[in-house]
């Protein structure tokens, strides 16, 4: 009864003994209908708004969110970029720019809009 008690009042206490890697545990949580999933930040590759919705894209799967571009976007980090009104991307991740940028094979839209803000940032 002791130990339970002990073990309750330090609940951060690392049960492993081993190290905590704070920039690994950049994780968020998206609700896809029934179903929530945990997402590591540098497993994202794009977002896609279509309509209400907003599709996380990694490089498995891609999650469907019940959100905004502005909601999405304020849920991750500088890491990120809109470059369409339906689109932004992992910085990290573009390989390629022209009139606009790619992840793998996918093309990513760049509109005139953004594209003084994407071209500062590259």
């Amino acid at each position: 009864f002791l130990k339970a008690i002990h073990k309750a009042s330090n609940p951060i206490e690392n049960v492993s003994n081993q190290p905590i890697d704070k920039s690994n545990n950049r994780i968020i949580s998206l609700k896809s209908g029934t179903s929530i999933h945990r997402i590591k930040l540098d497993d994202i590759l794009y977002l896609e708004a279509n309509g209400n919705y907003i599709s996380f894209a990694t490089s498995d799967e891609k999650i469907m969110a019940l959100c905004t571009m502005k909601d999405a976007l304020a849920k991750l980090d500088e890491g990120f970029l809109q470059t369409h009104r339906s689109f932004a991307v992992a910085k990290d991740k573009v390989t390629k720019e022209v009139h606009q940028l790619s992840i793998g094979d996918k093309a990513i839209p760049l509109s005139s809009s953004y594209r003084k803000v994407v071209l500062e940032q590259f």
